[in-house]
């Protein structure tokens, strides 16, 4: 091969690598940006609703494009597993029942920091929009271990109360659902349990459901209002505490200004229950 031909071969090669190399590079850019929401990591929290009024929040973790995590409803607070895959934009995830089977389909359109798309049951036709917006608060975890038997102590140990309270409660969770039984001198109840988890303060309450309170007067100045040896028709149910890891504190009385009492038969201000 002369040298001319070399110089034609070099010429033509190099057109080429300039005419090829661009469009490539514009092909795999276009592709990356294509897959860049699944490819980026990330761990989520969104509050939002279902059906427009049903409270909710979502915590969502992606590795790799592959979704796991929970959601709960406010209104009772306990976790439902998630699972699923983000492919750019499109979201797809699959609500788990107790037994990891599949009750219902969320799908949608994740995009910086808010998802829009649909809750559908798997055993019927109902379907429901979602709406989600992220946010920088953190939500209170449940604690790890919550069934079990919970009492109070004939001596508080940490505010040193000694005021006779007998009283037991014992949680346990049978498909997906927590229930409670509370024992004292004076009653033997049983009904469900719900959480209330502030995902501002990192609180989490529970409530025993169904048990109406003793009295409750309400607000003193808006008893003032009403005429005078007139009592007040509410009625409050539902004993809820302060739940922390092995323990529960039920404020029992109120206070001048809103009067009540939830349990008479324990004459403590504050009820710590200790796990057993």
């Amino acid at each position: 091969m002369n040298i001319r031909m070399i110089r034609i071969l070099s010429i033509v090669l190099f057109a080429l690598f300039i005419g090829v190399l661009p469009n490539e590079a514009l092909a795999k850019e276009h592709n990356t940006d294509s897959s860049s929401s699944a490819g980026k990591d990330f761990q989520k929290t969104f509050t939002g609703t279902i059906n427009k009024k049903i409270a909710v929040v979502f915590q969502i973790e992606n590795i790799g494009g592959e979704l796991s995590g929970t959601y709960f409803y406010a209104s009772k607070g306990i976790d439902i597993k998630l699972t699923g895959t983000i492919t750019g934009q499109q979201l797809e995830m699959y609500e788990l029942d107790y037994l990891n089977n599949k009750t219902a389909k969320i799908n949608g359109e994740l995009n910086s920091s808010n998802f829009t798309g649909r809750w559908q049951s798997m055993s019927s036709d109902k379907s429901l929009p979602v709406s989600l917006n992220e946010t920088n608060a953190k939500v209170a975890p449940l604690p790890s271990k919550i069934e079990g038997v919970y009492k109070t102590q004939a001596k508080d140990d940490q505010t040193g109360d000694e005021t006779p309270c007998e009283l037991t409660i014992t949680i346990t969770k049978k498909e997906g659902e927590y229930y409670y039984n509370l024992k004292s001198l004076a009653r033997d109840v049983n009904g469900k349990v719900s959480f209330s988890r502030d995902i501002e303060s990192r609180e989490t309450y529970i409530t025993l459901e169904g048990i109406k309170w003793d009295e409750y007067k309400g607000d003193v100045s808006a008893q003032k209002m009403k005429k005078k040896n007139k009592k007040s028709k509410d009625v409050m149910t539902g004993i809820d505490g302060l739940f922390a890891e092995n323990e529960i504190t039920i404020q029992n009385d109120g206070n001048a200004m809103n009067a009540y009492t939830k349990l008479s038969e324990c004459d403590r201000k504050y009820i710590r229950l200790v796990k057993e």
